[in-house]
């Protein structure tokens, strides 16, 4: 079984941020069982791409701003006063893409929100062209329209696309002709443990979320004989040890 640090190693760091990220690169099962980084993006409103989960920051009164609102200044500024200055800045996919350099995988997340997509795509695969991806980048979504827009600017490019789901309905609800598109599935993990009958074994290859318990790892690992599970994404990096070391 392979994992991939959700959020960096967000169980011992801020997650997404640059310390979390280069605690996976130096981790000892780097580049064996321990294969990528999952991080997420959005855009700001000055057109900067932030690394971060949350798809607003807490605003002056109390509310909260959608980061397509805010200026990539002002989203470091709420977002300190939010944490009360005890997280580092947000990073922006330059400061991610020039930290990784290929030095493990990528899974980047485009989350949803009220900015403009093409510029957003437009700004993004700039980033990704000139990071000239080898196989080591996946671009994911719950959003299988937002996949297919990226798609569209990106489809030259060696990289990989993932549907990411949290019920069968929302697989379901995505065309056929599209999910043939999918290069991979990222559903929630239950759903492999309540249906596996859902899932094909000569379907996409599977990596699913967040899985942080050792006998979980096991079952999932056991079920990767009849399906195509290939890695499981995960907050607690030290798994990646603990598995391959059989410790039960």
């Amino acid at each position: 079984m392979k994992f991939v640090a959700h959020r960096g190693f967000s169980r011992a760091f801020p997650e997404n941020s640059l310390a979390a990220f280069q605690a996976v690169i130096n981790h000892p099962c780097s580049r064996r069982s321990l294969i990528g980084i999952e991080c997420d993006i959005h855009l700001t409103a000055d057109g900067r791409i932030p690394v971060m989960h949350e798809t607003t920051v807490g605003g002056r009164l109390g509310g909260q701003v959608p980061i397509a609102r805010c200026s990539f200044d002002r989203l470091q500024r709420l977002y300190k006063k939010q944490h009360d200055g005890k997280r580092p800045e947000v990073p922006d996919i330059g400061a991610v893409l020039t930290l990784v350099n290929h030095r493990t995988e990528l899974c980047l997340e485009i989350k949803e929100g009220p900015y403009d997509l093409e510029w957003f795509t437009r700004l993004f695969a700039e980033a990704i062209e000139a990071y000239q991806p080898r196989g080591d980048v996946i671009v994911s979504s719950f959003s299988h329209e937002i996949l297919e827009f990226v798609r569209s600017y990106l489809a030259w490019t060696n990289i990989r696309f993932g549907y990411i789901f949290d019920s069968l309905a929302a697989l379901d609800a995505v065309p056929q002709m599209i999910r043939k598109r999918f290069d991979l599935l990222l559903p929630w993990y239950r759903l492999l443990i309540a249906a596996p009958e859902r899932f094909s074994p000569d379907g996409p290859p599977i990596r699913c979320w967040t899985v942080n318990d050792l006998p979980l790892v096991h079952a999932l690992a056991d079920q990767s004989a009849s399906l195509p599970i290939e890695a499981v994404i995960t907050d607690d990096i030290e798994l990646a040890d603990r598995f391959s070391d059989g410790i039960p």
